[in-house]
């Protein structure tokens, strides 16, 4: 069970250590996001990240 310790701790880490970022797509995108990702064995922000990350290192390279 997630405590309310264990919770107050997590979020003290997010603020502290976290940023975010909140983009919006087509309806239906997501689920075709999440079930590509999935598929590639991973969840949805990591594989969101990769793409990033990847972008980047192309665009670096040129």
């Amino acid at each position: 069970m997630y405590s309310k310790a264990s919770k107050e701790a997590t979020m003290r880490y997010q603020k502290n250590h976290l940023d975010t970022i909140c983009f919006r797509v087509p309806i239906g995108e997501k689920e075709r996001y999440r079930q590509h990702a999935e598929s590639m064995g991973t969840m949805l922000t990591p594989f969101i990240i990769q793409a990033i990350e990847e972008k980047i290192a192309r665009d670096l390279q040129k």
